[in-house]
């Protein structure tokens, strides 16, 4: 396999000496040491390469000019690939029937954050959406069933409620999966948005047909 790189710049470190390959806004530092002992070595300049190749597909680092102390210095800044324009909208649906509530909510989770895909980006949303039908019909293991509960308050001194998972189950399904849900994402404005991309129902149906949603394996 042959590599075609040009070096845009070679330069040599005032302190250390150590040879700086530049190209495409990547910087590989190699030691002196290694240029003495290597300097009629092919191997050890394929390994450059290699690394210099290597270092190209990884993110970016922008370097931008700035003062410091009254000096002319280069700032080096990390950019994460994310074209904000080519956002689409993915929708998927999810059928809860006899699905653990765990497992069904760190997956769905899982595809709201977007980290399925590979142009996952932690601080955006690449725009996929999760319905979940049967929300009735989630089961949880062992006794939480009878054990976990679920609080709220009233804002008024001693108005504080609970309910077991039954009760709840029982007034308003459609909250047990969502909650679960919104523990797993992100505590900031990140996670309420995504919070809106997760429409949960209880029964069979759901008014997204329009969206042609693809099935969710969990």
């Amino acid at each position: 396999m042959t590599y075609h790189v040009t070096f845009l710049c070679v330069s040599r470190h005032r302190r250390c000496r150590c040879l700086h390959f530049c190209s495409f806004q990547t910087i590989i530092i190699v030691p002196r040491e290694k240029i003495r002992k290597n300097l009629t070595n092919p191997i050890f300049y394929g390994i450059i390469i290699y690394r210099l190749c290597w270092q190209v597909a990884k993110p970016r680092r922008l370097a931008t000019k700035t003062t410091f102390k009254g000096k002319a210095v280069m700032v080096l800044k990390t950019k994460t690939y994310f074209p904000k324009a080519d956002k689409e909208i993915k929708w998927y649906v999810v059928d809860a029937e006899g699905q653990v509530l765990g497992r069904l909510a760190s997956r769905i989770a899982q595809v709201l954050r977007g980290k399925h895909h590979p142009r996952f980006t932690p601080h955006a949303d690449l725009g996929f959406r999760v319905a979940v039908i049967n929300a009735e019909k989630v089961v949880v293991t062992g006794n939480k069933a009878a054990q976990k509960t679920y609080f709220r308050h009233s804002g008024y001194p001693g108005g504080d409620k609970h309910r077991t998972f039954d009760e709840q189950m029982a007034v308003k399904p459609t909250f047990i999966i969502s909650n679960a849900v919104k523990g797993m994402l992100p505590k900031n404005h990140l996670g309420r948005q995504l919070m809106k991309g997760l429409k949960v129902y209880a029964g069979p149906n759901h008014p997204h047909q329009a969206q042609a949603p693809e099935v969710l394996p969990v």
